[in-house]
């Protein structure tokens, strides 16, 4: 688990799900990390992050089951398996038919790294994501993921060819993480329709709702 002091300090912002007094700055969670964390971020790789996209959770917003542990590993366990979950949804690594072909995780530094389909003309870009950790109040963890857009061989990123279409890429794969720590923050529904379509629940409370207006 990658732990860093040096990132933004900014206020965590909840959701209407957790507090309906407050909700986060853009109205979704995970917030979007404020403007100097992207700074502090690029500062540490001046030549290789063309761009990034920088959510933040807590130990305090995650899945009752989970902050009932009361454990940073299991916390950081839970995020990391729903982010593998997700990525590895979207990259196709045997026929490549998308446009992320590979995926490989490091459990060191918790860095996933993804290559471009040489087909979109953007080989020399990568997509990354990490996740880092620091101590929050009240005995929380706060995690922040981000996802980065970067160049190869310490080149300046968005000099290189195929821009565009990278980016693209990377806005996509940035959405992916954050539904991927969105579901880490999601209650358990106790109700007997976990699991099952919504078609056939849909079509089940139709047919509840027409026998009742038959039975007035």
């Amino acid at each position: 688990m990658s732990t860093s002091n040096g990132y933004s300090s900014g206020e965590v912002y909840l959701t209407p799900q957790i507090e309906k007094v407050a909700k986060r700055r853009n109205g979704l969670c995970p917030s979007l990390l404020l403007e100097n964390h992207m700074e502090e971020v690029t500062s540490k790789m001046p030549t290789t992050c063309a761009a990034i996209k920088a959510y933040e959770t807590n130990s305090k917003f995650l899945n009752d089951d989970i902050r009932a542990l009361k454990n940073n590993g299991e916390e950081l366990k839970f995020i990391v398996d729903s982010i593998q979950f997700f990525l590895r949804d979207c990259v196709d690594e045997e026929e490549q038919s998308t446009d992320l072909v590979t995926l490989n995780f490091q459990p060191e530094g918790c860095t996933w790294t993804m290559e471009l389909n040489p087909s979109i003309g953007a080989s020399d870009y990568l997509v990354q994501v990490q996740c880092l950790a620091r101590s929050g109040d009240s005995n929380s963890t706060s995690f922040m993921i981000d996802t980065k857009l970067i160049g190869k061989d310490d080149i300046a990123s968005t000099a290189l060819p195929g821009y565009r279409e990278a980016k693209a890429t990377f806005e996509m794969a940035a959405l992916v993480v954050r539904k991927a720590v969105v579901k880490c923050e999601f209650p358990n529904f106790p109700e007997g329709c976990k699991g099952r379509a919504f078609r056939e629940v849909y079509q089940l409370n139709a047919r509840v709702s027409y026998k009742q207006r038959l039975s007035v």
